[in-house]
């Protein structure tokens, strides 16, 4: 049987137990945190991309305080990752462009899993150079797909902190090239955008293939 590979372009998601008490708080943002609750700047990403694979988008845009305190009572994260959370990247979400084209949507996805073989993958890349004859597999995550006028929309989050866009659209290219052909390949659909949303700079980055 072939071999099953994940690359380091697979982005692996990881949903949170609800491990803890049951808690009452108020999710105003706290002056500090304690050491116990002080984040690096992945585990604040982790935190905003596990709130946004669970949340309701309509209640969020509505109320993201309220939202936020759902999502945490229901153990996908915790009380200290609620609190990591930055109100206004996740508030700007909301109010940007590509949100209303996602509420104008006929269909979105998220959390759009796919595996894949290399070799059944249509790009041209460095990396589909060096694995065009193996039997290996790759398999990812796609935070969110969108159709539109007939075609797919391909959305993934980044908070990445200290980056400009140039830096994210290099840093990132080849791993939503090779998410557009999976993608195209398993759905039967043409992909007519991908693109990066970036918590940090509060906009969508279009990456071009």
């Amino acid at each position: 049987s072939s071999d099953v590979c994940s690359s380091d372009l697979t982005q692996i998601t990881k949903k949170f137990g609800n491990n803890d008490e049951f808690f009452d708080f108020k999710l105003s943002r706290p002056r500090f945190l304690s050491e116990e609750t002080e984040f690096t700047g992945a585990e604040r990403g982790t935190a905003i991309h596990t709130f946004f694979q669970y949340c309701d988008f309509s209640a969020a845009e509505s109320d993201l305080e309220s939202e936020i305190r759902r999502v945490a009572e229901r153990g996908f994260i915790t009380r200290a990752q609620a609190y990591s959370i930055d109100r206004e990247n996740a508030a700007a979400f909301f109010e940007s462009e590509l949100y209303s084209r996602i509420k104008g949507a006929d269909r979105v996805w998220r959390e759009r899993k796919f595996m894949t073989a290399v070799a059944d993958l249509d790009i041209e890349l460095p990396l589909s150079e060096a694995f065009k004859n193996s039997d290996g597999m790759i398999k990812g995550i796609i935070d969110l797909v969108f159709e539109e006028n007939g075609s797919l929309v391909i959305v993934d989050y980044k908070s990445d902190r200290r980056a400009s866009e140039k830096q994210l659209a290099e840093r990132y290219t080849n791993q939503l090239r090779l998410y557009k052909s999976a993608l195209e390949l398993i759905s039967g659909q043409s992909v007519s955008e991908i693109c990066l949303y970036s918590f940090e700079l509060k906009r969508k980055i279009e990456i071009k293939f």
